[in-house]
């Protein structure tokens, strides 16, 4: 397991969220699920801007912490996910950042997102992209997300 996804874990249990939660009303945090290869070459880059987003306490406007859970799958199975719409639902994720521009011909779902941009800025290009299926609250936070790590801040 790599050290940010475990701090992640860790900092959650302690502030008594669990990763499960996802994404609902009221005044628990906003849980981002972020759906990406474990070990894609731009792992760091994202891995580094997530710990930089998290580490401010971002909030959606209705005052809801937002805090982000990966889910990290091998590059075959992450291929898969994407090629299989029914599949990429079923694991309901809020992001999906690709490991590059040719993954994006895989998923329909990247055409078809509620929105897209580059998850790893000027550093490298690894697209990443928010499934329509992803509303209010979650939205927003997926969106506030987005922005950060595709501003490295």
């Amino acid at each position: 397991m790599r050290i940010g996804t475990l701090l992640l874990l860790l900092l959650s249990s302690a502030a008594g969220i669990l990763p499960s939660e996802g994404c609902h009303r009221g005044k628990e945090p906003v849980v981002v699920n972020l759906l990406r290869d474990g070990k894609s070459k731009t792992f760091s880059i994202v891995e580094h801007r997530l710990l930089g987003f998290q580490a401010s306490r971002p909030k959606t406007t209705s005052d809801r912490r937002i805090v982000v859970q990966s889910i990290l799958l091998d590059l075959s199975r992450f291929e898969q996910v994407l090629a299989d719409e029914a599949a990429l639902s079923a694991l309901e994720p809020d992001l999906v950042i690709l490991d590059s521009p040719d993954q994006e011909r895989l998923s329909a779902m990247a055409d078809r997102s509620a929105k897209k941009s580059n998850a790893c800025g000027l550093e490298n290009n690894c697209p990443a992209f928010i499934p329509t299926w992803v509303k209010d609250d979650c939205l927003e936070a997926a969106e506030k997300t987005l922005k950060a790590l595709a501003s490295g801040t």
